[in-house]
């Protein structure tokens, strides 16, 4: 699942630099795509993530006073 949330977001990468935009045909699928794989990402963000890591949310405070 990762992998491929990883490979979807390069294609996509791949395609702005080209010049795609987001009306894109290709690009509107990837995003469909990563929305699906998103929850899933998220829990395994949630399981791998320690109580004195960094929060998986992206924020700047440790999990155990943030999402966790």
């Amino acid at each position: 699942t990762l992998d491929m949330y990883v490979n979807l977001l390069r294609r996509h990468d791949e395609l702005r630099l080209m010049g795609a935009d987001n009306s894109s045909l290709e690009i509107q699928n990837i995003n469909h795509e990563c929305q699906e794989l998103y929850p899933n990402i998220l829990c395994l963000a949630k399981k791998h993530t320690g109580r004195n890591d960094y929060c998986y949310c992206g924020s700047v405070q440790k999990a155990k006073s943030c999402c966790g």
